[in-house]
Order: structure tokens, then C-alpha cells, then sequence
């Protein structure tokens, strides 16, 4: 092979080695479709997820509420609240009313199941008016009685007379970002408290609770309805509101 016929096959083998500005662009557009697919399947993924765990979560709260009602003849209520940062909920069990007491600026926490205050470390529990659903409160030991100091500011709580309050049973429940509740029969505002009697019933005497959990920031939200029924304290997890 003489040297032109050399340097020509050279020259045909490096330009079929690189690519054109249209087999470039095909490839870029295939590999931005896959990625919009695979992206798209994971956020779908995660908005199920998240409104699965949401809903999950909120049904073992109000079941355990309503087992410790019956298992210890004690009335207990599923408290519900909405701030600037998310939704909330927690179950707490009944136990006494406020009372004043004789200093100024304080109050007394009257149990109406008595026990030694000094024999139990309650500093730092949380207690939360049942009345009229204040939260974030937490309490001090004092002799027999407690007194009652706001968490956020510090100063004395002064709740009225013979409001009712409870002990948390558990730690409060956040939903996930993004999802949040309302009560479905008198929306929006946010659900009512569920109240479990020592017989596993509620408070409601016909009816049901009915919350509704949705995704704030979508033009399609994903919604579930956790329902519980007044007469039995059946809690089902829907798609719809009961007929």
C-alpha cells in the first residue's frame, strides 16, 4: 500500500470515530425523557409514601388512645392543632381540673385520680388543657399539688376554674411536610378532639369524627379521610367520606 492510500484510510478511520451535533442532541434529548420518567415515578412514589405513613401513623395514635381508655377505665382525648410550621396531634389521658390558688398569678392542678407528687419525676412532662386545647404547657412539682408554667414564656399558666387537663401519653406527632389536616365535616378548621369513653365508644352520641389529611402544595392533592365511628370507636381509614 503506497503512502497517499495509507494516509486516506487513516483519515476515513478518525472521522468515523467521533460525532455528529444531531446524533449528540438525540442522545441528550433520550436521557432528559428518561430522567423526567424516572422522576416522575419517584415523586409519585414519595407523595404515596408520605400520605400512607401520615394516615398510618394518625390510626395507631387514636387506636392506642382508645385501648388505654378501656384497658384503664380512663377517659382519654386525641388533641389536634395547626401552627405556622406544620400539623400536630397527641393523645393524652384525663386526669383533673385547675384550680386557683391562694397565691397571685399561680394555680393548682387538682387530680381526680390522687397520688404523691413527690414520689413521681414529672418536671418537664407535658400537660395540656383539655378544655380549651392549649398546648406546649409543662409543670413543676410543688407539695401535693403542681403548678402550671407556660413552656414558651415562662410565666405562670392561669387556665380557668375547673378546666380539665391531661398527661400526654406519648410524644407529639408531626405529619410529614407538605400534608396537612382539617376536620371533613367543618373544614377548615382543624379536627376536632376525638374522646375515647372507658367503654371504647366516644363522646359524640351519633355520627362519626372525620378527618381529612391532603397534600397542600398540589394542583391534584392526594387525600385521605380517617373516619371513627361514635357508637363503636371503630377507626377506618378511607378514600371518601362514610355514606
Amino acid at each position: 500500500m503506497n503512502t497517499q492510500q495509507e494516509k486516506e484510510r487513516v483519515g476515513f478511520s478518525l472521522g468515523r470515530r467521533g460525532f455528529t451535533l444531531l446524533e449528540l442532541l438525540t442522545v441528550m434529548a433520550i436521557m432528559l425523557l428518561l430522567m423526567g420518567m424516572t422522576l416522575g415515578t419517584y415523586y409519585g412514589f414519595t407523595r404515596s409514601a408520605g400520605m400512607q405513613g401520615a394516615t398510618s401513623n394518625l390510626r395507631a395514635t387514636l387506636y392506642e388512645a382508645r385501648q388505654f381508655a378501656v384497658t384503664h377505665r380512663r377517659r382519654t382525648h386525641v388533641l389536634f392543632w395547626r401552627d405556622g410550621t406544620n400539623s400536630h396531634y397527641v393523645a393524652c389521658m384525663e386526669d383533673g381540673h385547675a384550680a386557683q390558688s391562694t397565691a397571685p398569678n399561680s394555680m393548682w392542678l387538682i387530680a381526680d385520680y390522687p397520688m404523691k407528687w413527690d414520689q413521681v419525676r414529672l418536671e418537664k412532662q407535658e400537660i395540656f388543657n383539655l378544655t380549651a386545647t392549649n398546648t406546649g404547657i409543662i409543670i413543676t412539682n410543688g407539695a401535693d399539688r403542681l403548678t402550671a408554667t407556660n413552656e414558651a414564656t415562662g410565666q405562670p399558666v392561669l387556665w380557668n376554674s375547673s378546666d380539665r387537663y391531661g398527661w400526654a401519653l406519648q410524644a407529639q406527632s408531626h405529619l410529614p411536610e407538605g400534608i396537612t389536616f382539617e376536620d371533613a365535616l367543618h373544614a377548615p378548621n382543624a379536627p376536632q378532639e376525638v374522646i375515647f369513653k372507658s367503654d371504647g365508644t366516644t363522646l359524640l352520641d351519633t355520627g362519626y369524627y372525620a378527618i381529612r389529611l391532603w397534600e397542600q402544595y398540589s394542583t391534584r392533592p392526594a387525600q385521605k379521610y380517617v373516619v371513627v365511628r361514635s357508637m363503636t370507636g371503630q377507626i377506618q381509614v378511607r378514600d371518601d367520606l362514610p355514606p
